[in-house]
């Protein structure tokens, strides 16, 4: 029997950032399943790698039995080894966790972190691959990248298998996996329960599922509700509440219910159940010699249980309405109406199919154009800026651009920090000079005016000069900074289209400017997809290797566990974009290209344009008045 993995006091796991109503405390306890249910963007995924110990929570406890699953003081937190070895992991397409050149090494791999014996090892390994059909030894030396979609994840869950975690917690294990995988699937979920080890799964496609669970997880806007599946039967509004379409099952108990025929709710509903039911139901009928009524009771009832829990028709649309709406906690109140602010009318000619600026908009309504054209108006005048009372001016304008665009100043520092930090080495570089015995004493004025220190080993340290190259690159990265936020703002279709509208004319000296514009706009939107892709599969190398670092890091010696899918990752986005771009016609010299959308100036452009100019204006007199 397992120990019961237990949250307190978890109140933020939402990924718009909200902070729960009220703090989560749940008990999954040992020997059960639960399923963790909710609309997209509730913080599902987001809490099963909190419980993995790949994502740091800002607030409450996650632990096993007792042993906490985070050690450390609370700004040097890592996850516990102990505990990781008893989490089993698996994210949406497990298959993509593959790495080894055969499935063997996948096994070894595997359980390199439980130390095991050889004789050990190799009998978890046989009772693994149960799972696939033949002799076990004929598949230890084939390729993984050579198995088939539903062979792949069948091996995913034969390498959780043969780790033998106390606790297994899936993400959308049923997503694209067929029959025969399911009913492996399932059996392995009833075995787990019947062993004492519990289950925590992630869906949203709870049909199948439910009838094994033993306890139901649902998150939605600022709250949750946890019950059993028998309690979750009787919840009939529930699912209007969360934004999620109620299973067929449920449906069908309803029905039943509100046609007179007693259903058992002691667990949640099934066919068997159901059969018994309705048999139960008409033999009672028909020796009372009541068909006729039933009939009749049953049309009636029928057309109340549409009205109660509608299926379809006009209530059931009313529901979906409100079901996109904002949900409420379950106190029976009414959710509140969506309101939408009216949109600035466009401009007559105007042909673009975005939207104009809003006031929340930031810079990505924007055409391109006025963009670039505002970037290089304001960074002429920081860079002529020579005191410090203009680098304050910059450093404003900087933080100003960052506000306006509406990004985090977190994300804007991450691809500047490798800058930030060349920047303070070469300051402290730029100081130190090499010296004779007769170095000054420490606090002393050099000929130049600038206050030198010794240091040891004959060192010596000019404050003037490294001051003055922090200057001098502290105005690059500013540039940088304000450079990478309008970027960042601009759609890359947008991009290209103001490429090659801006730069159309060239064209007549033969320069390709329709390759240039495709080439910046794809480049602009795979670097993010590139970062996206190495977070993820590091995340993946931590759930399986079990090292205890904080989420994020990755030591040296498993880089090759992230690099590996990594690149056969991009490889198939490659792959994908060159069909795209095949079947569109890209590069036929007998194609001509399909232009979607026509950017134009508008009024907020020219307004843009506008504060750029003032900026630089600000700047140049300001520079000119300290100069003077």
């Amino acid at each position: 029997m397992s120990d019961d993995l237990v949250i307190r006091e978890l109140a933020s796991f939402t990924t718009n950032g909200n902070r729960l109503s009220k703090p989560l405390n749940h008990q999954f306890h040992a020997g059960t399943l639960t399923l963790v249910l909710g609309r997209s963007g509730t913080g599902k995924t987001m809490l099963l790698e909190m419980l993995s110990g790949l994502r740091e929570p800002s607030s409450g406890q996650i632990s096993l039995g007792s042993t906490s699953l985070w050690t450390g003081t609370s700004k040097r937190r890592k996850p516990n080894r102990q505990v990781l070895l008893r989490l089993g992991t698996a994210f949406q397409h497990p298959e993509q966790q593959l790495f080894a050149n055969t499935i063997k090494e996948e096994f070894q791999y595997t359980l390199r972190p439980f130390k095991l014996s050889p004789a050990e090892s190799n009998q978890r390994i046989q009772h693994a691959l149960r799972l696939f059909s033949g002799e076990p030894e004929s598949w230890l030396e084939r390729d993984p990248f050579q198995l088939s979609g539903g062979q792949q994840r069948r091996l995913s869950l034969a390498l959780l298998q043969a780790a033998a975690p106390d606790w297994l917690l899936l993400d959308e294990p049923t997503a694209g996996i067929d029959a025969e995988g399911a009913s492996l699937l399932y059996g392995h979920l009833q075995q787990r329960k019947a062993e004492g080890l519990g289950t925590i799964i992630v869906t949203h496609d709870p049909e199948a599922l439910l009838t094994l669970a033993d306890s139901v997880l649902i998150l939605y806007d600022d709250t949750f509700w946890q019950g059993s599946p028998s309690e979750l039967a009787d919840q009939k509004s529930i699912w209007s509440q969360v934004g999620l379409a109620p299973p067929v099952q449920l449906n069908t108990l309803n029905l039943l219910q509100a046609s007179g025929i007693p259903m058992p709710i002691a667990s949640w509903p099934d066919a068997k159940a159901a059969a018994t039911a309705i048999k139960s139901a008409l033999t009672v009928h028909m020796a009372a010699g009541a068909i006729e009524n039933l009939e009749e009771h049953t049309r009636m009832d029928t057309t109340s249980a549409e009205e109660s829990y509608p299926i379809n028709g006009p209530k059931a649309e009313q529901v979906k309405m409100r079901s996109q709406g904002t949900s409420e906690c379950m106190t029976g109140a009414a959710p509140e109406p969506i309101t939408e602010s009216t949109p600035r009318p466009i401009p007559a000619g105007d042909d673009t199919s975005y939207s104009m600026p809003t006031k929340k908009s930031g810079l990505k309504a924007y055409d391109p154009r006025a963009v670039w054209v505002a970037y290089m108006l304001i960074s002429p005048g920081i860079l002529v800026q020579s005191h410090w009372f203009g680098w304050i001016a910059a450093f404003i304008v900087t933080l100003a651009v960052i506000r306006y665009a509406h990004i985090p100043l977190m994300e804007c520092l991450k691809p500047a920090a490798g800058l930030i930090v060349f920047t303070l080495i070469a300051s402290v570089l730029s100081g130190l000079a090499v010296e004779g015995a007769e170095a000054p004493l420490p606090g002393s004025e050099s000929e130049t005016g600038g206050i030198l220190y010794s240091l040891p080993f004959n060192l010596r340290f000019a404050v003037s000069p490294a001051v003055e190259t922090f200057f001098r690159l502290s105005i690059l990265v500013l540039i940088m900074l304000i450079g990478f936020v309008l970027l960042s703002g601009i759609n890359h279709l947008r991009l290209k289209r103001g490429l090659e509208q801006g730069l159309h004319w060239l064209k007549r000296i033969r320069v390709p400017v329709d390759p240039f514009a495709l080439t910046a706009s794809l480049i602009i939107r795979f670097i993010p997809m590139i970062i996206d892709e190495w977070q993820r599969f590091a995340k993946i190398a931590a759930a399986r290797g079990k090292y205890p670092f904080r989420p994020g890091q990755i030591p040296i010696f498993r880089m090759r566990m992230t690099m590996i899918p990594v690149l056969i990752s991009l490889l198939r986005l490659g792959e994908a974009l060159s069909l795209i771009l095949i079947v569109r016609g890209v590069g036929r010299a007998d194609s001509k290209p399909t232009i979607a959308f026509r950017l134009r100036f508008n009024r907020y452009d020219y307004r843009l344009v506008a504060a750029a100019a003032s900026i630089l204006m600000v700047l140049l007199v300001l520079n000119y008045i300290i100069l003077a």
